[in-house]
């Protein structure tokens, strides 16, 4: 229904422009540009015409505003004076531009006037392409309500408020940027700041490209239905059909109809987008924000390749179910279970070391900017069996050792508590230089004649039992053959290893 719409529009615009009631005087010098310097000067060419043959170009020195009377049909081009390439001379009279019945126009360029604030064609309906660059501080208002159809592109560079175009249904391409720089500006630098765009084409629904920079305000597109098969006249090698980069607040994009787009490129400060209804991308969807955002285009099935960057904070891919090209990188870690589990799906046979189906090269490819993973290494079997063999019972003598250990110290505590005999607890207070003082110890001797001491009889204490035998075995006969002279042996004399020796034997020196 929509495009029998569109056709219909389209059809009446030709009958409108060639079947008016009114016949048409053409006038003009074909392929020429006519210089017009003041509305004196273009009234004058312009009386008894209202169809001009060729193109309208307004002198750099005209002053206040221009009206285009009479008119509707102009072939060629309606311009500012040209400088060359896409430059104009600068214009800084020129006020406002009006053609009130103008309805066909090959084309419209107006560049470099810094001062016009109006441009209005009110019944103009088709046109092949217009554009208006107008990079100045003050703002344009433009005034296209019955514009059907731009057959080659709709150009609108500049301060603009609003960008409305509420009857155009088909345009080839739609380039909507607050600097002409813009179009082909691939940073995220939001810190520049330009006037917001209100963007608003309620009936549009078809373009074959559609581009937007800058500081875009609102996007009111809810009939579009297909944005592909244009041409990028900037020389995109990368061709997006429908790239929006925004760098003013963030910005919801919602396109409810569209369904059939070969690529899509949103960057800037997206907070979020919906395609609700598009199921299958025919190149690939690019999303790379500098705001916080999620990336979740369901309904979207199919695609040649899926690219997220920038700072996305989560994801959602459940309703894809074939992508040749999967790449989630954003700034920060994510986490690419998710997203793995879904590439894995698709491609179970795929390789993730080798890039591809093993040893076959592919177009296959996924990346995810995840956790650092580590590195998988073969259960260690016979080294674990081995660890465990000799480490059990190596635990086991160490803490044997350590018990024996505490025992043997625990026993000598206890045995340090024991007090020493009295003796040698005397002693040791002697040596101290405490406790009562022992006397010099006397080994008992014989009795002597005329009261002198005899000799010594035995160097052991004899109120101490001796650890050793009192008598060697064999004693008892060594005795009864006198080869051993006891103590009690006549003389005087010193004991001295087992026999006494007597007063004519020297006392020191070894026994013989």
């Amino acid at each position: 229904m929509t495009w029998i719409r569109y056709r219909l529009a389209t059809v009446l615009v030709y009958l409108a422009t060639f079947l008016h009631p009114t016949t048409a005087v053409e006038c003009g010098i074909g392929g020429t540009y006519p210089m017009f310097a003041s509305q004196e000067e273009l009234d004058s060419v312009v009386a008894n015409c209202t169809v001009w043959v060729g193109s309208i170009s307004v002198a750099s020195d005209w002053n206040g505003t221009l009206v285009l009377n009479n008119i509707i049909n102009v072939t060629g081009l309606f311009t500012t004076e040209p400088l060359g390439g896409s430059a104009y001379w600068p214009s800084p009279f020129l006020t406002s531009i009006e053609a009130p019945e103008l309805r066909y126009l090959g084309g419209m360029n107006i560049g470099n006037a810094s001062n016009v604030s109006i441009i209005s064609l009110p019944r103009l309906e088709q046109i092949d392409f217009l554009s208006v660059d107008q990079s100045v501080e003050n703002e344009v208002v433009l005034s296209f309500p019955s514009l059907v159809n731009v057959t080659d592109r709709l150009e609108m560079l500049g301060n603009l408020p609003m960008v409305s175009f509420p009857s155009l249904v088909e345009a080839a391409s739609i380039y909507i940027a607050n600097n002409r720089s813009l179009l082909w500006d691939y940073s995220l630098d939001t810190s520049r700041s330009y006037s917001g765009i209100t963007v608003d084409f309620p009936v549009l629904v078809q373009s074959g490209l559609i581009q937007m920079n800058g500081n875009i305000s609102s996007i009111e597109m809810p009939l579009l239905v297909s944005s592909s098969g244009g041409y990028d006249r900037y020389g995109s090698s990368d061709g997006w059909f429908l790239k929006i980069w925004t760098s003013g607040n963030p910005l919801d994009i919602k396109f409810p109809s569209l369904w059939n787009v070969s690529d899509i490129f949103l960057a800037g400060n997206v907070r979020s987008f919906s395609f609700p209804a598009l199921e299958s991308l025919n190149g690939t969807f690019k999303f790379r924000p500098s705001t916080n955002a999620t990336f979740d285009p369901r309904p979207l099935q199919r695609a040649v390749e899926i690219d997220v960057s920038g700072t996305v904070t989560s994801y959602n891919l459940d309703s894809l179910t074939y992508v040749d090209k999967l790449i989630i990188e954003p700034e920060q870690i994510i986490d690419c279970d998710p997203a793995a589990e879904v590439w894995k799906r698709m491609h179970p046979g795929y390789d993730e070391n080798g890039g591809g189906y093993g040893r076959t090269p592919s177009n296959y490819y996924y990346s995810c900017n995840g956790p650092a993973k580590k590195e998988k290494k073969p259960f260690p079997k016979v080294a674990v069996g081995l660890s465990v063999g000799i480490g059990i019972p190596v635990w086991f003598f160490f803490m044997f050792a350590l018990w024996h250990s505490r025992k043997e110290k625990k026993k000598a505590e206890e045995i340090a508590k024991i007090p020493p005999p009295d003796y040698e607890a005397e002693m040791a207070a002697r040596s101290a230089g405490g406790g009562e003082v022992l006397p010099d110890y006397e080994p008992r001797r014989s009795q002597g004649s005329g009261g002198h001491p005899g000799s010594v009889i035995e160097l052991v204490d004899m109120t101490r039992p001796s650890p050793y035998p009192t008598h060697p075995p064999g004693y008892g006969d060594a005795v009864d053959d006198g080869s051993v002279s006891g103590a009690t042996a006549g003389g005087s004399g010193e004991v001295r290893n087992g026999r006494t020796v007597g007063d004519g034997e020297p006392r020191s020196g070894a026994g013989t």
